[in-house]
């Protein structure tokens, strides 16, 4: 496993945030695809070193950057995840939009190697599940299959009802902002409004989940009609369904569909 840095494609206020640091795994042999492996919300690239190494060892290339904001990127004290957008509800949508750019720029990356794989996937976790839906609805054909753990659309709900995020429910909630009011705002960024072009995703939710509420992934499966797609729920496992468990429908479904 290595660490490759990428160029940035938006340019953002913040230094650290106008790169792409990302870890990059090779499997023994030519790569049945390539992967693009998201990270949770406040984690980092090398949170996913274990979901990395597994997708090689399948026979997978696999990318896993750090999302903007997070990891080598992060502005806070000591590296820690720092949210720069308090009081700019459409700061939401700079975000999400800067990590797509970040998604498409890792998927050139595999693209461009001259012995890379031609088909590609995405595989995130938590905020990176969130960020596999949308990508497969905004990028509609560039990749040919996604894996969502714990991941979500209808953002304004997620938003105002996540434990994870209160801060940024708190803000939200303090100018105004409820779920009518923000989801005009964060239209551009939400799946459901592209959800023609969400086929072959596998989605894994909890019942339990107070991070990313069980009830909001089968609303968001329920919005992509596509019979290729398929959900697995979980239960007392809260927002960590047990990762080999992950692994066993995981890698059935990528056979499948790549």
């Amino acid at each position: 496993m290595n660490r490759i840095v990428l160029p940035a494609a938006v340019e953002t206020p913040w230094e650290e945030n106008n790169q792409v640091p990302a870890l990059v795994a090779w499997p023994d042999g030519k790569p049945r695809a390539g992967i693009v492996a998201l990270h949770g919300y406040t984690g980092a690239k090398e949170t996913m070193e274990d979901i990395v190494g597994g997708l090689a060892e399948w026979g997978y290339l696999v990318v896993a950057p750090d999302l903007p904001l997070h990891g080598e990127r992060a502005l806070g004290p000591a590296g820690g995840f720092e949210y720069p957008f308090f009081g700019d509800p459409a700061g939401i949508v700079k975000s999400f939009e800067n990590a797509l750019a970040d998604v498409r720029t890792c998927a050139d990356y595999l693209r461009e190697l001259s012995d890379g794989p031609a088909r590609l996937g995405i595989l995130g976790w938590s905020l990176g599940g969130c960020l596999t839906i949308l990508s497969m609805a905004r990028m509609a054909g560039l990749f040919e299959t996604g894996v969502s753990v714990v991941g979500a659309a209808k953002l304004a709900r997620l938003l105002l009802t996540s434990a994870v995020c209160t801060d940024i429910r708190d803000d939200l909630l303090a100018m105004g902002y409820d779920e009518e009011r923000l989801e005009p705002i964060l239209r551009s960024v939400e799946a459901t409004e592209h959800s023609a072009a969400v086929r072959n995703l596998l989605m894994f939710g909890a019942e339990d989940d107070d991070i990313v509420p069980g009830a909001l992934v089968r609303e968001t499966f329920d919005a992509f009609p596509e019979p290729s797609n398929e959900l697995i729920m979980f239960d007392g496992c809260g927002h960590y369904p047990p990762l080999m468990t992950v692994a066993d429908s995981t890698l059935p479904f990528l056979a499948r569909t790549f």
